[in-house]
């Protein structure tokens, strides 16, 4: 499904099924501050949007992160719209980029072109992009996510749901998409931390989710959505 709608070149190993999306920015979070045995290392993270940075309580309080706000708020919009303002989030010297997008609660879409200058910069200062994608559920007209392949890179991690797609909320299933490495095997990585955790979706869960994506990829190659 992804690999349709952004030219990119997936596989199993580059995606982890977690317990909502959420639970996904948190497992991902832990795994860069590299969480083990009660002790990570000192991170700071620059959070792109109006309001998800009040999020981050648990992040700040558990794990002793530096959170730091950026919010474009204005009449021109909600997102960064040039280079310069890129730069100025960088100059904080981030361990991560934390985008929305689209936006919340807006709903605006970061412009990929500057998505794709942000990804590029911090690959070159080894910084991680951490991409929520949990609003990309109301498109608007001849709009979004605007991906291509440049989207798959080692150090951009995805996390996206179909809690608010298709108001599945209380199934508590989300994904992480990310390097092979990042997501790890039943010892580690995301998938290992997942192993130990308990409230994970119901096994129905499973088939709504698989007959969701089937019902996307059918949309995608000109078919109609029975559910839209």
């Amino acid at each position: 499904m992804e690999n349709m709608r952004h030219g990119t070149s997936y596989t199993a190993d580059n995606i982890a099924i977690v317990a909502g999306a959420w639970c996904g920015v948190e497992l991902a979070l832990e795994g860069i501050a590299n969480l083990a045995y009660g002790n990570c290392k000192k991170t700071k993270v620059a959070v792109i949007g109006p309001t998800h940075y009040q999020l981050f309580q648990r992040p700040i309080q558990v794990l002793g992160f530096e959170v730091l706000g950026f919010d474009f708020v204005n009449f021109e919009g909600s997102v960064p719209q040039a280079e310069e303002e890129i730069r100025e989030i960088l100059s904080c010297k981030p361990n991560i980029v934390f985008v929305t997008n689209p936006n919340n609660p807006i709903g605006e879409y970061f412009p990929p072109k500057l998505l794709r200058f942000l990804i590029e910069k911090c690959a070159k200062k080894k910084i991680i992009v951490v991409i929520d994608e949990m609003q990309n559920f109301i498109p608007v007209e001849g709009k979004g996510l605007g991906y291509d392949k440049w989207i798959q890179q080692n150090h951009v991690v995805r996390v996206d749901s179909f809690s608010k797609h298709y108001g599945l909320a209380e199934y508590r299933v989300g994904w992480v998409i990310a390097d092979k490495k990042f997501i790890g095997d039943r010892h580690s990585g995301i998938v290992g931390r997942t192993r130990g955790m308990m409230g994970n979706a119901p096994r129905a869960a499973n088939d709504v989710i698989l007959k969701l994506v089937d019902i996307e990829i059918e949309t995608m190659r000109g078919g109609k959505n029975p559910l839209k």
